[in-house]
């Protein structure tokens, strides 16, 4: 008998936080999710226009805090199952992101993007949360977890803040083949081109893309202009070895990508600035058997945190759009390479 009653709660009488939150295990998840929500609106707003700040406090901590504070609140009068503090924290999640899309304080491919990461860390908050829910943490502890929340993620995005040093670079190598000599792939590489639509999702759902190319002048010096989905972008040849290696500095980029929102147009500062490229090269090289390796290379800057996180996703982007850009290329130059002279010269 006395070793059953040690596994119980002991807890002085209720009082504080105690009074507030409910008992039943709907309502005390409700109230979880109610806790949550508004921490979560308040330290997105905080970080995205008060410290113009896209870092690891709001897509890392900030998940993690809406896992341990919402199952903090579900178990805070007695230990829920596992499973369902699981759930009260995923939930609790999604609302807050259906909540942020409705306010538009982003758009839904940034969200789409960010969900595989905060699922995981509000996860591991629910878990940190459930094992607090345990007769080993009075509640006490509880409610000081509670207010650290409250407290502790507007200083950690100020310390975040004032302690960030710089930009996270990538570069990014694509290489096509091309059943073409690379005399004729230069002469497609540099012509005028309006280019199709991506089949890529990710594209066709707002991230920018070019849709036109057109080069003006040659040799160093010589402007690569054109359009994107999203706007305008000039690019300035640095090097020009014909046909072999062409080398550029981006002058103009444009947004990132156009949010959709059930409201149009939104105001999501991490479009602009957040991320571009800032220099590149496009390499030819004849291959023994015939034809040319077509390779493609980027260098962009990237003001987003995790670093490692996003730059799975920019990688992969810039990775479809060179596939994109060079297979036209390649199947401009192949087209025109499989053309009999002859044939050519008495159309003329």
């Amino acid at each position: 008998m006395t070793k059953a009653l040690s596994k119980e709660r002991v807890e002085s009488p209720d009082r504080g936080l105690a009074l507030v939150i409910p008992q039943t295990p709907l309502a005390s998840a409700l109230a979880g999710i109610i806790f949550t929500i508004p921490l979560g609106l308040i330290a997105t707003a905080l970080a995205v226009y008060g410290f113009e700040l896209y870092g690891i406090i709001l897509f890392c901590i900030s998940p993690f805090s809406v896992g341990v504070g919402s199952t903090v609140i579900y178990g805070y009068h007695k230990t829920r199952t596992f499973f369902s503090s699981l759930m009260v924290g995923q939930l609790s999640l999604l609302l807050l992101g259906l909540c942020i899309f409705l306010l538009a304080m982003e758009g839904l491919i940034c969200l789409i993007m960010a969900l595989p990461l905060a699922m995981f860390l509000t996860f591991l908050g629910s878990l940190v949360g459930w094992a607090m829910s345990t007769r080993f943490f009075s509640n006490r502890v509880r409610t000081n977890t509670l207010v650290m929340l409250v407290v502790g993620l507007p200083l950690l995005m100020g310390a975040e803040d004032a302690t960030y040093d710089e930009s996270h670079r990538i570069e990014v190598s694509t290489e096509v083949i091309v059943d073409a000599s690379p005399k004729v792939v230069w002469e497609h590489l540099v012509d005028a081109a309006a280019l199709p639509m991506p089949e890529d999702t990710l594209f066709q759902r707002g991230v920018a893309h070019p849709t036109d190319i057109r080069l003006d002048g040659d040799g160093p010096g010589a402007t690569l202009v054109g359009n994107f989905s999203t706007g305008p972008f000039e690019v300035s040849i640095d090097e020009w070895d014909e046909p072999n290696r062409l080398t550029m500095s981006v002058v103009e980029h444009p947004p990132t990508m156009q949010e959709w929102s059930i409201y149009g147009d939104i105001d999501a500062p991490h479009i602009v600035g957040y991320f571009a490229c800032e220099s590149g090269e496009i390499q030819l090289e004849e291959l023994p058997a015939g034809g040319t390796k077509l390779t493609g290379i980027t260098r962009c800057r990237q003001d987003l945190g995790p670093a490692p996180y996003w730059s799975l996703w920019s990688e992969r982007i810039i990775d479809r759009l060179h596939h994109h850009v060079l297979e036209d290329i390649g199947h401009r130059a192949e087209s025109a390479d499989q053309v009999d002279p002859s044939v050519a010269a008495s159309a003329i």
